[in-house]
């Protein structure tokens, strides 16, 4: 029997709604919850791989920022390994591993990535994010 699937709710029933983590936690989520996660307030949105070695070190970084802006916008990260993440991570400007796309209450401001062949930094990261916001 197929199951219904109510508006506002995942597209894949068996995933949870989009419960925001605690204040300065970079959060994984799926692409369902990509929309839900944007929604409200500042939200840098990290397209990653689990194989690229550049995502695997600015793994720290972007959770030393995200430290930084608690209580002024959240991080969350979609993995490009999906198809479903990597078409959502397209349409916001994804280039290079790892591609940082910025919203404000669901309206996307900007995206930026890592600096050529240099590993990203949280300085080149909070910058950015400072830039695009306004901050």
């Amino acid at each position: 029997m197929p199951t219904t699937v109510q508006p506002g709710s995942p597209v894949n029933p068996s995933l949870p709604a989009f419960a925001p983590a605690a204040s300065g936690q970079v959060q994984v989520i799926q692409p369902a919850q990509f929309r839900q996660a944007i929604a409200q307030g500042d939200t840098v949105v990290e397209f990653f791989s689990y194989g690229c070695g550049y995502c695997r070190e600015a793994k720290g970084k972007v959770q030393q920022v995200a430290n930084q802006l608690a209580g002024k916008a959240k991080i969350v990260a979609i993995s490009v390994d999906d198809p479903a993440g990597k078409q959502i991570g397209i349409q916001h400007g994804l280039a290079l591993y790892p591609t940082f796309a910025v919203f404000r209450d669901g309206a996307y401001k900007g995206t930026f990535m890592r600096d050529g062949a240099n590993p990203v930094t949280a300085q080149h990261v909070r910058a950015n994010i400072d830039r695009i916001l306004g901050y």
